[in-house]
């Protein structure tokens, strides 16, 4: 079985995550929720962008928007 996405986020987005979620907790909820998900190509673009811009993370590759590596640790090659 799959681990959620919240779960195999890299440390350093995690904490960030924690940190902007106690400045702005309505928006940190919902992008907690969206990564309730197991896989990362179950996201929406709105979920995936909403997720990059809470956490700043700019800017992004092709490959890294495509398969999300940059932010999860990955379980049998794909996030």
């Amino acid at each position: 079985m799959r681990t959620t996405l919240h779960s195999r986020l890299k440390l350093n987005y995690k904490i960030l995550l924690e940190e902007n979620s106690k400045i702005y907790p309505r928006t940190g909820k919902s992008i907690i929720e969206s990564l309730q998900k197991t896989m990362y190509t179950r996201l929406t673009m709105e979920e995936v962008t909403d997720l990059t811009f809470f956490l700043k993370i700019h800017p992004r590759t092709d490959l890294e928007w495509v398969t999300g590596s940059d932010l999860f640790n990955l379980e049998q090659g794909v996030a």
